[in-house]
């Protein structure tokens, strides 16, 4: 028997993609989403929980949806990998047990503020329940060795698929088991805006990965680098992660995004609720083949599943955008990271002024940014500026648009002062990594048990 049709068709060329990514018009307000990846540490040792232990992830998750009914529980063979409400806020586990919150997309930065704190705190209750904390910064803090893996199909593809990258793939278990990081979702009224964000999203992000700097170390060793996050995702796959070039250009559209999507080789094939390792094939040599090697049709499942396996700087779904280039943050700070991105993106004219700006800079010295900005942070060049006087300028702007916002009743009064964690260090010319880093060597010396305690998140709700 033949199987049955896919009653949605399969896009295959850019523009049947860009119609897919670009979803259905935008009904009212934009809306801000977050998704916030945190560590789970052990109280009485400061080490790695597993999966099945009793004070491990899954038994965490179980305890996280027995106390909130709203959750349904997503498993994979016996094993709970994910938590997901009917609003769309979902809990889910990485390859090393971090937790990735996403929230419930809000309509303003105030909003969301208070989901991602209620949210936070809620987990880190759970989790205190069992002897653990939660933490956040861009790494959780143990050596790689330590590290376990999480029972899922998808991890052991991608673990043995990166490995297969030699050095190019070098740091993929660090990225995978180790990085923290804030990804900030945004969506849009059209295709130009799209566009807009997305050019927009690539050329800030040595700016961003610099300012939002927070992994200094690996395991409890100095790396030399101000984001061993952002580093470990240059070393990760080249076809799949960091800049994408064609949709940073001027007038780069979705097409452009369409077409990296079509020449990217497939890293999986999804297949009766498991994943599989991919034949050695672009998504568009997939297409031109008419299906799978083995006769199986191309399904909407599995450009979507190839869409969900690209990782780079700006990450395009459909009707949504994902902003990808910071590290996790300690909490106070989390909340001025979209608020950040919402003031530059969310506000036409502020928009226009932050790509001038940057499309001012000398082009070919973006890629030299994006290499430095990992280990030389704020202090790496772009051209003839350094990324510290573009993060400042980039505030201003930031502001500017914010209080446009909250002139046009799309903001509370108060929203620009989430920005205030950025503007005190940019005003110092430092970044979080900067500052853990003073403390590690002068304050704390070397107290492991001081660094986990300043990224922790607490159990109960605390207001800005």
């Amino acid at each position: 028997m033949s199987p049955a049709a896919d009653p949605e068709p399969v896009p295959g060329d850019p523009a049947a993609i860009a119609a897919v990514l670009r979803g259905a018009p935008r009904a009212g307000a934009p809306r801000i989403g977050l998704e916030l990846e945190m560590g789970l540490v052990r109280a009485r040792d400061l080490t790695p929980p597993r999966y099945e232990d009793p004070d491990g992830v899954g038994p965490l998750l179980e305890r996280i949806a027995a106390s909130d009914p709203r959750y349904r529980l997503e498993r994979e063979g016996q094993n709970v990998i994910a938590l997901r409400r009917s609003d769309g806020q979902s809990i889910t586990i990485e390859p090393g047990g971090q937790l990735e919150l996403a929230s419930v997309p809000a309509q303003d930065l105030r909003g969301l503020e208070e989901t991602v704190r209620a949210e936070s705190a809620h987990l880190a209750r759970m989790a205190g329940e069992q002897g653990l904390l939660l933490c956040g910064g861009g790494l959780a803090p143990f050596p790689q060795a330590a590290m376990p893996w999480m029972p899922k199909s998808r991890y052991r593809v991608m673990r043995a698929h990166f490995a297969a990258l030699g050095e190019a793939g070098r740091l993929a278990t660090v990225m995978m088991q180790r990085t923290l990081s804030i990804q900030v979702s945004l969506d849009w009224a059209d295709a130009d805006e799209a566009a807009a964000l997305m050019r927009l999203g690539f050329l800030a992000a040595p700016v961003f990965t610099a300012a939002w700097a927070a992994s200094p170390l690996d395991g409890w060793d100095e790396t030399g680098c101000v984001s061993w996050r952002a580093e470990a995702w240059r070393f990760t796959d080249p076809h799949r992660s960091g800049d994408v070039p064609t949709c940073a250009a001027p007038g780069a559209d979705l097409q452009d995004y369409a077409r990296y999507l079509l020449g990217a080789p497939l890293l999986f094939r999804l297949r009766d609720g498991a994943y599989e390792t991919a034949p050695p094939l672009s998504y568009g040599e997939l297409v031109a083949g008419g299906g799978w090697p083995d006769g199986a049709p191309l399904t909407r499942k599995d450009f979507l599943s190839h869409v969900s396996a690209m990782f780079p700087n700006v990450r395009l779904k459909p009707g949504i955008l994902e902003l990808r280039s910071t590290d996790g943050q300690a909490p106070g700070d989390v909340l001025a990271v979209p608020a950040w991105w919402v003031g530059l993106c969310y506000d036409p004219q502020a928009r226009l002024a932050a790509e001038a700006l940057l499309r001012a800079q000398d082009p070919a010295g973006r890629a030299a940014a994006l290499a430095d900005a990992p280990r030389l942070g704020l202090s790496a060049r772009w051209g003839q500026r350094s990324l510290l006087d573009l993060a400042r300028e980039l505030l201003l702007i930031a502001r500017e648009g914010l209080a446009r916002r909250v002139a046009r009743g799309e903001e509370q009064p108060d929203a620009a002062l989430l920005l205030e964690p950025l503007a005190r260090r940019l005003e110092r010319g430092v970044s979080p990594a900067d500052e853990l880093l003073d403390a590690w060597r002068e304050t704390w010396r070397g107290d492991r048990r001081r660094w986990v305690e300043a990224l922790r998140f607490p159990s109960e709700l605390v207001t800005a």
